[in-house]
């Protein structure tokens, strides 16, 4: 029997003669279609001879051979897809170890199949009435040397054992050299109990002072965490950049609103107009005006308590306020003027 419309839906790469090769790894080019026989066990294989990736090293490209064999249950990958998936490995700096890994994580897990992947947690036993409390935790260390990579294992280690003393079931993999944690029908007395067990511990292995925390919320269902775990993983990204040890979603105030907001073009002109303008003069003129602005925010302005923290006089920091409004040329003594600095300055955090 031919497959209606509804079974071929997701389906755009098949049949189409302007494709668009992509130029770096890509997953979300992975289209899957519907299993009409998930009754019966068989197996689906797929050979490429000829794949490629650029040695992270040298940058010179490595060769292989893929074999791919699975046995598919709701869903299946549609195999022109599945040939530019792999094309896409192209351009990619990684080692073939770590490539075969993400193949096959995508495979198992690709985003935008939430049908699929509420059937595997199920079966796995995850309930999807379940409720998930979301974290992320970032190691302050250069990427790829051996010390992250053995401080990245300890760090997964500490974290899983410490999930464990409290329920049996918990998510945990890697994403973008962050440790993210989804920890099932936690109660936020759980939470709280295990972020405690998490710097105790931590402390005990001399790695507290390595680590950034952010923190999301306890969402119910499965199917929704996809927000859930980027809140967290958005407030561990600014935890770091602020050299603080945790960050609740929650408290992020103004930084919600920036971080959901996708025009990145925008963000950056608006910062580039003000505070990008201040740190150009001091680039050029090997001054700290913007170092100097962000004490001045961080006393709400309050000239005094500037003075005291800077160890200069007041006439000096009036001053130097007066100097930044003309370089940023904003005018502090309105409410605008102050809004555009503060909202700046946290732009500048995120960008």
């Amino acid at each position: 029997m031919a497959r209606t419309e509804e079974e071929q839906k997701g389906i755009s790469l098949l049949g189409n003669q302007h494709v668009a090769y992509p130029s770096d790894y890509s997953a979300d080019i992975l289209e899957t279609f519907i299993n009409k026989h998930p009754d019966n066990d068989y197996f689906v294989k797929f050979n490429c001879p000829e794949f490629t990736s650029l040695c992270p090293i040298t940058g010179q490209p490595d060769f292989a051979t893929i074999y791919i064999s699975y046995v598919p249950d709701v869903r299946m990958v549609e195999s022109k897809s599945l040939k530019l998936y792999l094309f896409s490995f192209r351009n990619h700096g990684d080692f073939h170890e770590d490539c075969v890994n993400t193949i096959m994580k995508d495979l198992i897990f690709h985003v935008g199949e939430k049908d699929a992947l509420l059937h595997q947690l199920e079966r796995l036993g995850f309930m999807t009435t379940c409720t998930m409390a979301a974290l992320c935790i970032s190691l302050h260390m250069q990427h790829g040397t051996e010390e992250y990579v053995r401080e990245s294992r300890h760090l997964k280690m500490v974290a899983e054992s410490c999930a464990k003393r409290i329920h049996d079931q918990y998510i945990s993999f890697e994403y973008r050299e962050k440790r993210i944690l989804l920890l099932i029908n936690y109660t936020p007395e759980d939470l709280e109990q295990y972020l405690d067990s998490l710097f105790k511990t931590a402390s005990a292995h001399k790695l507290l002072p390595l680590i950034s925390i952010g923190v999301g919320d306890i969402v119910k269902g499965p199917e929704n965490q996809d927000s859930n775990f980027m809140h967290a993983y958005a407030a561990c990204k600014l935890a770091s950049r602020k050299k603080e040890r945790i960050l609740y979603y929650r408290e992020m105030g103004i930084y919600k609103l920036l971080i959901d907001n996708e025009n990145t073009e925008v963000l950056t002109a608006f910062y580039t107009d003000s505070v990008g303008k201040l740190k150009e003069y001091d680039e050029k003129n090997n001054t700290e005006y913007e170092t100097f602005m962000k004490m001045y925010v961080a006393c709400d302005g309050h000239q005094g308590e500037v003075s005291e923290k800077c160890f200069i006089h007041r006439n000096t920091v009036n001053n130097y306020v007066k100097k930044a409004e003309e370089i940023m040329g904003i005018d502090l003594s309105s409410w605008e003027g102050k809004a555009r600095l503060y909202v700046a300055l946290c732009v500048e955090d995120i960008l």
